[in-house]
């Protein structure tokens, strides 16, 4: 009993010795390499162990930024680049392939007689305004309109007290026809609307070359109920022609203009003509008046009801 005693104690810190050996190979074999071992002590070999638990994360912070990523997924820069992008691409969708169309004012008088061209309204997708007046400017009411161009220009009569139709062409290079039927005019007058010209006519007035339902009598003289010259028409849009020498107007009202062509003078004013009687007149539908009168230094002319004498320097 006594002789066994020492030989336990020499295996006990045998097996001690060898466990201490086990424990600090295992030791140096995770430090070395940065992974555990699936052997004694690791992860695998103690699930239940007790482990270090994680840090604490800031919940009030995470929901804050979980409600910006919903609610706003864009940055403050990546929002305006966006806009800009769309903006681009507005612009370039709207532009157009060619440069845009003049809007011009225009102002024609029809030539009805047999084998005349029928007067020409240029038309773009903006639109243009047609109005009828007579021979003196007064508004020549508007019966019916028949648009013979239906699906390429929409005709339209868009207020029945006032003489004038509007016109869109529903492409770029379209023509077609509109009959224009008058009060009291016997037969339409035949528009010719073409699209795509580098001038659009915005408001166009087209004067019948007779005296129409509304027609203002004239006080002196008796003006010509033929076409008239193309220089007058000139005149009356308030374009120059090399023929016309202007005329230096002393006490002239404002707007008031006038030229020397050939023998006579053309005068263009707002005001009715009182002296002398004119030979040729035109009037456009915002009431100017261009009268061909003789050569004279001095006209008389109505404001309201009031004459005034106009001196012209001739010289």
């Amino acid at each position: 009993m006594s002789s066994s005693l020492p030989k336990l104690c020499c295996l006990a810190l045998l097996g001690a010795a060898q466990v201490a050996a086990a424990q600090m190979m295992q030791t140096n074999t995770v430090g070395a390499t940065g992974v555990d071992s699936p052997g004694q002590g690791s992860v695998y070999s103690s699930p239940n162990a007790p482990r270090p638990l994680p840090p604490l994360t800031d919940q009030a912070a995470v929901n804050y930024q979980a409600a910006i990523d919903q609610t706003t997924p864009l940055t403050a820069g990546q929002i305006i680049a966006l806009r800009k992008r769309i903006d681009a691409s507005k612009r370039a969708a709207a532009a157009s392939p060619e440069s845009p169309a003049k809007p011009v004012y225009t102002e024609q008088t029809v030539d009805l007689s047999p084998g005349a061209p029928p007067p020409i309204v240029r038309v773009s997708d903006l639109g243009s305004a047609v109005t009828f007046i007579d021979m003196t400017g007064a508004p020549w009411d508007i019966t019916e309109i028949d648009n013979m161009a239906k699906g390429r220009f929409d005709v339209l009569k868009p207020v029945p007290s006032v003489p004038t139709i509007t016109i869109t062409a529903a492409g770029t290079y379209v023509e077609g026809d509109v009959a224009v039927f008058l009060k009291d005019l016997p037969f339409p007058v035949v528009v010719k609307m073409i699209a795509g010209q580098r001038e659009t006519d915005y408001r166009e007035d087209i004067r019948i070359p007779r005296r129409g339902p509304q027609s203002i009598l004239p006080t002196h003289g008796t003006p010509s109920i033929d076409l008239p010259k193309d220089g007058l028409q000139s005149l009356l849009d308030d374009i120059a022609t090399p023929e016309a020498k202007p005329i230096h107007i002393e006490n002239g009202p404002p707007g008031m203009k006038a030229w020397v062509v050939g023998e006579n003078i053309v005068l263009r004013t707002n005001l009715s003509l009182n002296n002398p009687a004119y030979f040729n007149t035109l009037t456009a539908a915002d009431g100017t008046h261009v009268y061909e009168i003789p050569k004279t230094p001095v006209v008389t002319v109505s404001d309201s009801g009031t004459l005034c004498n106009i001196i012209l320097d001739l010289e």
